[in-house]
């Protein structure tokens, strides 16, 4: 019973993890990782991208275009 919990936790924690690491970019959308403030990639590309949680965050732009 108590292993069942902790492996139920450790599963929430994981899920957790993996979905704070995927980031998606739509075709209008460019992306920029933003590593402690500092730019490290642009993502111009669409589709399915990751980065490291907790340390990098996204910031999407818009196209001018559209």
């Amino acid at each position: 019973m108590k292993a069942g919990k902790i492996l139920a936790g450790v599963l929430v924690a994981i899920g957790v993890v993996a979905f704070l690491s995927v980031i998606i970019v739509k075709e209008v959308n460019q992306a920029i990782i933003l590593q402690f403030g500092d730019p490290k990639r642009i993502i111009m590309k669409p589709g399915l991208n990751f980065k490291i949680p907790f340390i990098q965050r996204s910031t999407k732009l818009w196209n001018k275009y559209c």
